[in-house]
């Protein structure tokens, strides 16, 4: 029996590290690595940037319709003369059948 056991633990020694030690280097990434130069000449005119001051314009542009369904949650909505509309941030949408359109503010009478 003891010579069972110390023959399987003698094997085991054996036949264990070979199989760690079979595959060399698989720890190791296998990314390639691109060398970026630097110094070639077709780099040096690519990127141009102009200084020149340039007016900024700010628009405060808003959606033209929205369908009911994707209505802000900002929305209230106002009846008048029987036409319901939806206002968003104090511009006016009527609503035409399942979406509301961007009006003019209309007249209170």
């Amino acid at each position: 029996m003891k010579s069972l056991i110390s023959f399987s633990l003698a094997l085991c020694l054996a036949v264990f590290p070979s199989t760690v030690l079979a595959k060399k280097n698989h720890h190791k990434h296998h990314h390639k690595h691109h060398k970026h130069d630097h110094h070639n000449s077709h780099h040096h005119n690519e990127h141009y940037h102009n200084d020149r001051h340039r007016d900024v314009v700010i628009v405060n542009e808003h959606h033209h319709s929205y369908h009911e369904s994707r209505l802000p949650e900002i929305a209230t909505f106002a009846v008048i003369a029987g036409v319901t509309y939806a206002v968003v941030n104090n511009t006016f949408y009527k609503k035409s059948g399942n979406e509301y359109r961007s009006v003019q503010q209309p007249a209170y009478r």
